[in-house]
């Protein structure tokens, strides 16, 4: 999501920039002096349209840092983790992000026990609906996991793609 709203908000810049700086590089090469009453305007926009496109920047760097380390973490589960099946314990749809008014991610929550017997609930937001459908995910539905033993919190669910098995 931060990615599509930096990628907005640098675009905005870039074009406020524009609509500013375009006229002040012309008035400067042509020898008129930069900043009149007349030009006031395009330097409004022009700093304007730079710092908007500067915190879209700002802002697509720190969601691709912040994606990169959910990458690494989920890979690090998933070759470090310790094995568990756990329960189904709500599904829905997740509203906040819709294509063509329909929800692409469903939110599922599920309980398992680490290996000393410990009751932990978690909940993902964004697996992927059709994903959900196509497996029958429903409560009471049983799902493979791994989870860090330092912290059960951190944790993946290890969802078959049906598609793959169809193909082989």
């Amino acid at each position: 999501m931060g990615v599509l709203i930096s990628g907005f908000l640098i675009l905005f810049g870039f074009i406020f920039f524009c609509v500013g700086g375009i006229p002040l590089i012309i008035a400067a090469v042509s020898g008129r002096p930069l900043f009149t009453a007349q030009n006031i305007v395009f330097v409004i926009f022009g700093v304007a349209g730079l710092i908007i496109a500067v915190v879209g920047l700002v802002i697509l760097l720190r969601s691709r840092a912040f994606v990169k380390t959910q990458k690494a973490l989920a890979m690090k589960i998933y070759e470090l983790g310790v094995a568990a099946e756990g329960t189904v314990t709500f599904v829905d749809k997740n509203y906040s992000l819709l294509v063509n008014q329909k929800p692409i991610y469903s939110i599922v929550e599920f309980k398992f026990e680490d290996r000393f017997g410990k009751e932990h609930i978690s909940r993902k937001p964004n697996v992927e609906s059709d994903l959900v459908i196509r497996l029958k995910l429903e409560v009471g539905s049983k799902v493979q996991l791994k989870y860090m033993n330092d912290n059960p919190d951190q944790n993946i669910l290890m969802l078959p793609d049906p598609q793959k098995a169809a193909k082989g």
